[in-house]
């Protein structure tokens, strides 16, 4: 059965803004991203119509998959995503990919807080795939396609960004067969490219 999205409910002036975000871990150097700052026509438009229509997308379960070269923005714009779900109350969480082990092996009280969080969160996004230390074929493999199965299961949405064009993605992570085949099932690839984003860094918030 297809759940029910909010419309937007809270603004940033709102207190629940500042507890949303907080609870989502998104990093400092992303909050101010924004669609207005955005210099690049199509990818302006493209976040416009999906946070105009995160309802639907949402509420189905699905997401996206970022990819692109270095320098691209697509943390920034998987941040503006992230933003639009807490503004009508999800429940997001930021992990990036590297870390990801961490929180499933829970290791440390803050990252079992994270864990027990991944749980029951909404909207996640993970990011920057590619930058990951660990084996595909190792614990932490296991712990990346573990992670993604969670929202899966549960139907509930996924952005990933990567270094990894979706186009190499399955033969890049054939050591992780169970991870490509969930994120195919559920992320559609847009791809990011650089000179979307004005040249200032502090304009958007970061250009990973």
């Amino acid at each position: 059965m297809t759940r029910r999205v909010r419309d937007r409910v809270i603004t940033p002036e709102d207190d629940g803004w500042a507890r949303g975000l907080a609870a989502a871990h998104l990093p400092d150097r992303y909050k101010d991203s924004a669609i207005e700052v955005i210099t690049l026509p199509s990818l302006r438009t493209w976040l416009t119509q999906a946070t105009e229509t995160a309802a639907d997308w949402m509420a189905e379960g699905f997401g996206y998959y970022l990819h692109g070269p270095f320098n691209g923005g697509k943390s920034s714009a998987a941040a503006i995503l992230l933003m639009e779900a807490v503004r009508r109350c999800e429940r997001a969480l930021w992990l990036p990919v590297r870390t990801v082990p961490g929180v499933r092996f829970r290791e440390g009280p803050r990252n079992a807080a994270l864990d027990d969080y991944l749980q029951e969160c909404d909207f996640l996004v993970l990011d920057d795939l590619g930058s990951e230390k660990f084996r595909l074929d190792s614990a932490g493999g296991a712990a990346l396609e573990s992670t993604v199965r969670i929202m899966y299961d549960r139907r509930r949405t996924v952005v990933m960004t990567a270094n990894v064009s979706w186009r190499t993605f399955p033969a890049a992570y054939a050591d992780a067969g169970a991870l490509v085949s969930c994120l195919s099932r559920v992320v559609s690839p847009v791809e990011i490219v650089n000179d979307q984003w004005p040249s200032a860094p502090r304009s958007h918030g970061g250009s990973s």
